[in-house]
């Protein structure tokens, strides 16, 4: 079944800093992350889906709302894979189960989450987005369901970089 963009579900946004961005609001403020390749997991179960969100990431001009934006409106580059009908746990629980990722701030992008330590990781230098994409697409590590996980037996998509 072909993945839209419009669908409802998660998304994952591999976010490049060529130079150190320090947080300048809320709680994370003064935060520092270096240089390094990033990767966010968000939910997109709102009007327009997936495709509305991923719109709103790109686009240079926005106004900082969410966290993620303190990197996106730095990021030297930006790509994107979509999972319709997934949620964004559970994308944090596959990537954390590989070797060489970390949460660099707790809380990150999960401040109303119970159930992750931060909904963005940092991923090593060794990090290649195109094998990664079929080890995401696996079941994560068991646990809890997430109130908005999608039944066990659907699919969940794979959508293209940006």
């Amino acid at each position: 079944m072909k993945q839209r963009l419009a669908d409802k579900g998660a998304y994952l946004l591999i976010v490049r800093l060529e130079r150190s961005v320090t947080i300048d609001a809320g709680r994370m403020r003064g935060t520092k992350l270096p240089p390094g390749l990033y990767a966010y997991a968000g939910s997109a179960w709102g009007p327009g889906g997936i495709e509305a969100r991923l719109a709103r990431h790109r686009r240079p001009d926005k106004p900082v709302h969410w966290h993620i934006d303190h990197l996106t409106n730095r990021a030297a580059s930006i790509a994107s894979l979509a999972f319709t009908g997934e949620t964004e746990c559970r994308l944090i629980d596959r990537l954390l189960a590989l070797k060489g990722v970390m949460v660099p701030v707790p809380g990150f992008g999960a401040s109303d989450c119970p159930h992750c330590p931060a909904h963005l990781v940092r991923l090593p230098p060794s990090f290649r987005l195109s094998r990664a994409a079929v080890g995401l697409r696996q079941p994560a590590p068991a646990r809890a369901p997430h109130p908005k996980a999608a039944p066990a037996n659907r699919r969940s998509g794979l959508g293209g970089t940006a």
